[in-house]
């Protein structure tokens, strides 16, 4: 049993199943660079993560909400961009879990990092 509903942008899926008896919500999104499209598909979002079941969220957020995690000019004091500031807001009201800091990882340290990370020349 399951059930997947395209939303609005064509930026982001959720799918509903069963896994294990219990009905899981799986997001999957992709947020654009530019703030004002970011901050449209996390509006959209918002609504698929009110909901009593279990929430797996995964994605490219093209953002991140440790300043650690920055380089670059915007490390300081406003650092975060507006579609961040919601992402935050939204982990934040549903309680969701960064299952990388959760675990205690470093996601720098993960194979593949230095490939993915901005921050690192060449």
């Amino acid at each position: 049993m399951y059930s997947v509903t395209e939303l609005e942008g064509g930026r982001d899926l959720a799918v509903d199943s069963s896994w294990a008896g219990e009905t899981v919500r799986l997001i999957n999104a992709y947020k654009p660079s530019d703030v004002g499209e970011g901050r449209e598909l996390f509006q959209h979002l918002r609504p698929q993560l009110v909901t009593s079941i279990t929430i797996m969220m995964c994605g490219d957020f093209n953002c991140t909400l440790e300043r650690g995690g920055r380089c670059g000019t915007r490390t300081g004091e406003g650092w975060m961009d507006d579609a961040t500031k919601l992402l935050a807001e939204m982990v934040g009201e549903v309680f969701l879990t960064d299952v990388i800091v959760f675990m205690g990882l470093d996601a720098r340290n993960l194979p593949g990092a230095a490939l993915m990370d901005p921050c690192t020349p060449g």
